[in-house]
């Protein structure tokens, strides 16, 4: 039980597979559906790890080490044209199993508009909730059909 749980945990927070594939594991070879909810939680606090580390980022220093240059006042003009839609975006992009699409990305996305930090939390954490749905569900309907 407890590698299952660990392995579970690592899908869910690798780039690669996020919950999507941590679900996937949990049903077909694992066969403990309850390990789902923590794998959500591992994948939805990869969202503060991603906003800790841009914050690191806005150090002048560092800010110009890793991005060549200052971050300008074109991302707050960003962050007020899409601080409105931007939040169902950011969560929908998450939320939908798509190749490309998940909380790395998502986080990524909502702090280059400069959307507000709660709320990429709370986009994200829906987005993962979505996510789990949907994969969940279309797990369960392909266990079904054999």
């Amino acid at each position: 039980m407890f590698e299952h749980l660990l392995t579970s945990l690592f899908l869910a927070v690798a780039p690669i597979s996020e919950i999507r594939g941590a679900i996937i594991y949990i049903l077909f070879v694992a066969h403990k559906p309850l390990l789902i909810f923590p794998a959500m939680l591992a994948n939805w606090l990869v969202s503060p790890a991603i906003i800790f580390f841009w914050d690191l980022l806005k150090i002048p220093y560092w800010g110009r080490l890793f991005l060549g240059k200052k971050i300008d006042l074109k991302k707050k003009r960003m962050a007020e044209k899409y601080e409105k839609y931007g939040i169902l975006g950011i969560t929908l992009f998450i939320g939908i199993p798509l190749p490309v699409t998940g909380v790395y990305t998502g986080t990524l996305i909502a702090e280059l508009l400069g959307i507000k930090k709660r709320d990429i939390l709370i986009a994200s954490a829906v987005g993962v909730v979505m996510a789990s749905v949907i994969v969940f569900a279309l797990a369960e309907v392909g266990i079904m059909s054999y």
